[in-house]
């Protein structure tokens, strides 16, 4: 169980579109109720850049769990990269955001 990004407590957990109930949206790993506000928080708590389109995002971006572009795979960026450098346990994506890394980049 956990908390949804609107404080709801939510006790499925998912991670894709298509395995929350009717009424729900895969929210940051959580089956939560939908809102239509999901894309202020789509991003690993932060607002998304735009909605996927045919499951898919422009410039580097990905399409989170929520259909919603986010700079980053997993969790929120610190920013752009500068110089091609992040700040320690982030790594520069190609689309030039520092985002969120694990040890041997595994997520």
């Amino acid at each position: 169980s956990g908390v949804c990004y609107d404080g709801q407590i939510s006790q499925v957990g998912c991670n894709g579109r298509g395995q929350c109930p009717a009424g729900q949206t895969c929210m940051n790993g959580l089956c939560c109720t939908t809102t239509r506000t999901e894309y202020t928080a789509a991003c690993g708590g932060a607002a998304a850049v735009s909605s996927c389109t045919n499951g898919g995002c422009s410039g580097g971006r990905v399409c989170s769990s929520s259909n919603y572009c986010c700079n980053c795979q997993v969790g929120n960026t610190t920013g752009p990269c500068i110089n091609g450098m992040c700040p320690t346990g982030f790594t520069c994506m190609p689309n030039d955001y520092c985002c969120g890394s694990c040890p041997n980049h595994s997520l």
